[in-house]
C-alpha cells in the first residue's frame, strides 16, 4: 500500500511539474513573440537574460536587462528586471514586478532617472476566447524622478485602478498620488514661500472612459481601442492655499478630436497667477490685461470658475481662444 501511495505522489509530482515546464516555457515564449512584433510599430526592445520561476503553484519568467528604444526623437529605457507570473491553473490573473532600484531614461537630449521601492501590478482577464480586460490594478511605492541637476519631484505612494463597467466598453480609472512632493529643482524654479508645506494632499484623478469596442487580445493584434467618451468626475490637486479641479464630459469622433465642455476651478488664483509670471515669459504688457480679465471673473472668495469649450477641432475660455484641442488617439 505504501509503495502504492508513493508511486501515486511521485506520478502526480512528475505531471505537476511537467505541466508547470510547458506553462513557464509557453509563457516565455509568449513574451518573446510579443517583443518581436514591436519593431512594426517603430520600437526596439532587447532583453539579456530570460529566467523561469515560481513553482511549484505560479508560472513566472524574469527578463533582466531590459533595453527599451522607441520614437522620434528617441527614446530609450533601462529597466534592470522584471517579473511576468500568473497562478498556475489560470495564466488570465497576470501579475507584473519591477524589484526597487532606478529605471534610466532618456528622451532625445533629455535625461532622468525613475527611483522606486518596487513596482506591483495586476491584469484581471474574463476567462473567455477574446480574453477582455476586467481590471488593471497598479501601485508604485516611493517613486521619485531625477535630473542630472537634481530631484524633480517624489512622492509616497502611487496607485492607479480600471475596472471594467456594465458596459463593456467603459471603464472607470481611478489614480491617486500620495504625499507629492516638489524637489529642491521646482521648488527653486518656482520660488515657493519656505512657510509652505512640503507635499500635496492626496492627488485624485476620477473618471470613466467608453472606447469603441472592449480592449481584449486584439488589441495586441490590431489596431487599439479608441476614446468615444470621457467624463471626468473628479481631478483635484491641492497644495498649501492653491488648488485646482477639473469635472466635464467630452466626446471624441472617429480622427479624434473631442467636444464638449469642461469645468475648471481655481483655488487662490492671485497667487497661482503671481507664480506664473514669475516663472514664465509673459509680456509683461500683457499681465494687466489678463490680469484685470481673470479679476473680474472671480468671486468673492478669491476661487476662479472657468468654462473651457472644446468645439470644432478648436479649444477656447468664454470668447478666448486656446488654439487646437489635442487628438485622442492611442497608437
Amino acid at each position: 500500500m505504501r509503495r502504492l501511495v508513493i508511486k501515486i505522489v511521485v506520478i502526480l509530482a512528475l505531471a505537476w511539474g511537467g505541466w508547470w515546464w510547458l506553462g513557464t516555457s509557453g509563457m516565455q515564449r509568449g513574451a518573446k513573440a510579443w517583443l518581436n512584433t514591436l519593431p512594426d510599430q517603430g520600437i526596439e526592445a532587447q532583453v539579456a537574460e530570460w529566467r523561469s520561476g515560481g513553482f511549484p503553484f505560479r508560472l513566472s519568467t524574469t527578463a533582466q536587462n531590459i533595453q527599451w528604444v522607441s520614437g522620434h526623437p528617441t527614446t530609450q529605457a533601462h529597466i534592470p528586471s522584471a517579473t511576468l507570473s500568473t497562478p498556475i491553473h489560470w495564466p488570465g490573473d497576470v501579475r507584473i514586478e519591477i524589484p526597487a532600484g532606478p529605471l534610466t531614461i532618456t528622451h532625445g537630449q533629455n535625461a532622468f532617472t525613475l527611483l522606486t521601492d518596487g513596482v506591483e501590478a495586476e491584469m484581471l482577464l474574463h476567462p473567455t476566447q477574446t480574453l477582455q480586460l476586467e481590471a488593471i490594478s497598479a501601485q508604485a511605492d516611493a517613486p521619485s524622478i531625477d535630473l542630472p541637476e537634481g530631484r524633480l519631484l517624489s512622492a509616497q505612494t502611487f496607485q492607479a485602478q480600471i475596472q471594467q463597467g456594465d458596459d463593456p466598453a467603459t471603464y472607470s480609472v481611478d489614480l491617486t498620488a500620495f504625499g507629492l512632493t516638489f524637489g529642491e529643482i521646482l521648488k527653486q524654479g518656482l520660488s515657493l514661500p519656505a512657510a509652505w508645506p512640503t507635499s500635496f494632499e492626496p492627488i485624485i484623478a476620477d473618471m470613466a472612459i467608453t472606447f469603441d469596442r472592449p480592449w481584449d487580445r486584439s488589441a495586441l493584434e490590431s489596431h487599439r481601442p479608441q476614446p468615444r467618451k470621457i467624463s471626468i468626475e473628479q481631478l483635484e490637486a491641492i497644495y498649501a492655499d492653491l488648488g485646482i479641479s477639473l469635472t466635464g464630459e467630452l466626446t471624441v469622433d472617429a480622427a479624434g478630436i473631442p467636444s464638449g465642455l469642461l469645468a475648471l476651478n481655481l483655488r487662490n488664483w492671485q497667487q497661482m497667477f503671481d507664480i506664473l509670471v514669475a516663472t514664465t515669459d509673459i509680456p509683461p504688457q500683457w499681465r494687466g490685461t489678463v490680469e484685470q480679465v481673470l479679476g473680474a471673473l472671480a468671486n468673492e472668495d478669491r476661487n476662479l470658475d472657468l468654462e473651457i469649450t472644446l468645439a470644432g477641432g478648436q479649444m477656447r475660455l468664454g470668447f478666448l481662444p486656446l488654439g487646437n484641442a489635442p487628438r485622442l488617439i492611442i497608437r
